[in-house]
């Protein structure tokens, strides 16, 4: 298994309806990409730790996208 991690924020400049938009085309795509074996979007947890206090602000969501093989990443 092999794990690609992205860090994001979306534009604070989305209104409500841009949201819900950004949300639907990342599920499509992600449902849409068939060498994608798992996926997980979510808030990040900044936990303290020296490595992730540098980006937590910048970056406050995740996406961990997991691959059977470097191929379908």
């Amino acid at each position: 298994m092999i794990a690609h991690l992205v860090l994001f924020r979306p534009k604070a400049s989305l209104d409500a309806a841009d949201r819900e938009r950004f949300v639907r085309a990342l599920e499509h795509a992600l449902s849409g990409i068939t060498e994608i074996a798992r996926a997980h979007v979510g808030r990040r947890m900044a936990l303290g730790r020296r490595y992730d206090v540098p980006d937590a602000e910048a970056y406050p969501y995740a996406a961990v996208l997991e691959f059977r093989s470097r191929e379908d990443l």
